[in-house]
């Protein structure tokens, strides 16, 4: 658990399709453990499998087996797949100026996860795993606060996340900003090996400004309960 999370704090189960009610976000923001439904695991399974068929059919799908906005016609190909995936995530990884509380960087991961574990993203069961276990050992990625692209949702800042998944770039660790590889390991988990069009899936959405509007929305209410 995050060495900041309240005593005994009460685990939160991501089961989708039920709501990720804002109290929730709150109290994983703050620190408390989260826990994925296995029902949620078998809907990620089935989606995944379905955009594994679409890849061997080498249908034209974007992001892909296609590139990214202006390269959308250009095919991938097979091979180069994968690391056009780790591309995606570590060329978008640009954002500036401080790093976000977190708090907030919490409550990203947890909204990322939620929406990941819906099983139409087409993403496996360990990429949402793997971010739920870095919640639950308080290692988290450093997301700068500047730099977003708002037709396609928070791209800049959800890469940041993503690159700390797959062992790449800085996390926070109690206040303690080290290497994601080195904060991975001493918490005996694995950086994820991108596969299909994970990269784009964990990068495209509003999860940050989802996390942070949840987060005021929390906060004014314990002011106007006050």
């Amino acid at each position: 658990m995050h060495a900041g999370a309240p005593h005994g704090a009460k685990a939160v189960v991501l089961a989708p399709p039920s709501p990720l009610a804002l109290d929730a976000v709150a109290a994983v923001a703050a620190g408390a453990p989260v826990v994925l439904d296995p029902e949620a695991r078998a809907a990620m399974q089935a989606s995944q499998r379905f955009v594994a068929g679409l890849e061997r059919a080498a249908r034209p799908v974007y992001g892909l087996t296609t590139g990214c906005g202006p390269l959308v016609d250009r095919q991938v190909a097979e091979a180069e797949r994968a690391e056009f995936q780790r591309n995606l995530v570590r060329s978008h990884a640009s954002g500036l100026g401080p790093a976000h509380p977190a708090s907030v960087v919490r409550a990203t991961m947890l909204a990322r996860a939620f929406s990941l574990a819906q099983g139409r993203s087409g993403v496996r069961p360990i990429v949402v795993e793997t971010l739920l276990a870095m919640l639950n050992a308080g290692v988290h990625p450093v997301v700068p606060e500047v730099g977003s692209v708002g037709a396609s949702g928070d791209l800049v800042e959800l890469a940041h996340v993503a690159h700390a998944l797959i062992g790449e770039g800085e996390v926070e660790v109690g206040g303690v900003r080290q290497p994601a590889a080195r904060a991975l390991a001493a918490a005996g988990l694995t950086p994820v090996v991108l596969a299909g069009r994970e990269g784009l899936a964990l990068m495209n959405g509003t999860s940050c400004e989802t996390a942070q509007a949840a987060l005021l929305v929390t906060g004014a209410e314990a002011l106007v309960a006050a």
